[in-house]
């Protein structure tokens, strides 16, 4: 048996259950995965990172951006639920869900980095998982701050609403503009370290 636990796949599968009407279950699983939440750099982790998989025993492994995927995952629950209590509740990992997106800007160019260790496994394609920026992950940030932004909004925090904004609105320039390939006439999913695609 494979004994882990996928935060990432668990995100995805909550869209269709939310869908469905299983609210209640929802919660229980989106408190399971948020009580494992990181709150401290660790080693291979930064402040406010959802593990992407867990094994039983408690171990995570967690280079993934599926961080980001939790924050519209939340807004889509309130959309079909209005329970504003329940985004209050866990607004505070929402919170650190986002600004861990700057955390991952290394080189202050507002794009989230994908290193040499190649961490991005799950969040570019399989065949460009290079050393770089890729738009996925950044396409990714964009709507977490997008979604965070709007729940921020919504529960009274306009400090976080507002640099959310300002963020996404500057980030949705630079995606249009930097991963544009003019000549090809399409949209690249890697910008590698010497600005090449």
């Amino acid at each position: 048996a494979y004994n882990f636990y996928f935060a990432s796949d668990s995100f995805r599968i909550l869209h269709g259950a939310i869908c469905m009407g299983d609210f209640e279950d929802t919660k229980e699983i989106l408190r399971m995965i948020l009580n494992y939440q990181a709150w401290e750099t660790g080693p291979d982790t930064l402040p406010g990172e959802i593990w992407h998989e867990m094994s039983t025993t408690g171990d995570r492994i967690s280079p993934n951006f599926c961080t980001l995927d939790f924050p519209p995952l939340l807004e889509h629950f309130y959309h079909w639920t209005g329970d504003l209590a329940f985004v209050k509740e866990i607004f505070p990992n929402l919170r650190a869900a986002v600004e861990w997106g700057y955390l991952n800007d290394r080189d202050g160019d507002g794009l989230l980095e994908n290193g040499p260790e190649g961490e991005m496994a799950d969040s570019a394609f399989e065949d460009t998982n290079m050393e770089g920026s890729h738009l996925q992950p950044n396409l990714s940030w964009f709507r977490a701050l997008q979604a965070g932004a709007r729940l921020a909004t919504l529960i009274g925090d306009l400090p976080s609403a507002e640099r959310w904004e300002a963020t996404a609105s500057e980030l949705g320039h630079k995606l249009n503009r930097l991963y544009w390939n003019e000549s090809e006439q399409r949209f690249e999913e890697t910008i590698r370290p010497d600005g090449g695609f």
